[in-house]
């Protein structure tokens, strides 16, 4: 339906030339594809798209644990980044669209996150947030230590392009449950 949603505002705008991949896999073979639901081709920018739902009988709420390993939503934050890697251009938009609620107070990942203003959000009613890398990963230190995983992995990653790539990635959260 999300997809749907999407061609309708190209053609609704006018832009016929916009083209769209569902469901495509784009990197090489090895890396993981954690981008591949929805790929809109605009003349001058493309945007990469991950979807995850939920619904009445499986609500999920944003939290630290969706992107700190990869679990059953498939979100690990150094699998994003590989991906991100791959596929990277300076003409990217990265986003994650999920049918979750917003993050409880207590949850670890909220000082980890900023959120975005509304006119940020692709569709009306969600909230947008951003990774704070100078809080995830400072200059000169470690990841969070609330990110184990990635805090290993982090000895071969370069914390400037890891940066580069949280401020591309915008994650989109009550996005409509039948996405």
């Amino acid at each position: 339906i999300l997809g749907a949603y999407f061609v309708a505002q190209e053609l609704a705008h006018g832009k016929g030339t916009t083209q769209f991949h569902f469901d495509h896999k784009k990197t090489p073979n090895g890396i993981p594809d954690k981008f591949d639901d929805l790929a809109i081709y605009h003349e001058r920018k493309t945007t990469y798209i991950q979807v995850k739902y939920s619904n009445d009988e499986h609500l999920h709420v944003l939290s630290k644990d969706d992107f700190s390993n990869s679990s059953s939503c498939d979100l690990a934050l150094f699998d994003l980044f590989k991906t991100w890697k791959a596929l990277h251009n300076p003409e990217c938009l990265w986003r994650i669209c999920l049918a979750w609620d917003v993050p409880l107070p207590e949850d670890p990942i909220q000082p980890l996150l900023i959120q975005l203003p509304a006119s940020q959000g692709l569709l009306p009613g969600t909230t947008c947030y951003q990774f704070n890398c100078d809080i995830l990963w400072p200059e000169h230190g470690e990841v969070s230590s609330s990110l184990r995983t990635l805090r290993k992995k982090s000895r071969s990653i370069n914390r400037t392009e890891f940066k580069n790539f949280l401020n591309s990635l915008v994650i989109e959260v009550n996005c409509p449950k039948s996405t």
